[in-house]
């Protein structure tokens, strides 16, 4: 990812997560054009196929969560652009990270209503930084 969209992608879902932290719940005006970005970034990051694929599979199983009312809308929205986005491989990483960190927050706090999109914040950060890392950790092991 360029250096701007990574900045447009993190302003975001941190704006998003703020939201979801403080009120339970994130505003259409604000996570439709977030969502459109991502996709957008995503189908000029990777081909289009790979980033509908993604996106339709996870928008699906979400649908289906969402259903047994096991998850909000907006976390939906935001797990589907962040497929679009990372793809499906790195997409795997952050959200086992975020269903981990989740866990021990709801655990350690006692809770059982979770702002999710946090969470999401916290995977995509991570899998970020070790995207970065990776060639540098690489280096200096090769040296």
């Amino acid at each position: 990812m360029l250096t701007f969209e990574l900045m447009l992608f993190f302003s975001g879902l941190c704006v998003l997560s703020y939201h979801d932290a403080r009120k339970q719940s994130v505003p259409a005006r604000i996570i439709d054009p977030w969502c459109c970005l991502c996709v957008g970034i995503g189908i000029c990051q990777f081909n289009f196929i790979q980033t509908a694929t993604t996106a339709i599979l996870l928008a699906a199983l979400a649908y289906y969560a969402w259903l047994t009312r096991g998850i909000g809308s907006a976390d939906i929205m935001v797990a589907a652009a962040l497929g679009a986005l990372f793809g499906p491989d790195a997409l795997l990483c952050v959200i086992l990270l975020a269903a981990l960190s989740g866990l021990i927050w709801a655990l350690s706090l006692h809770q059982q209503r979770l702002a999710w999109i946090p969470h999401l914040l916290f995977g995509s950060v991570i899998v970020t930084l070790g995207a970065f890392l990776a060639p540098a950790v690489r280096f200096f092991l090769l040296v």
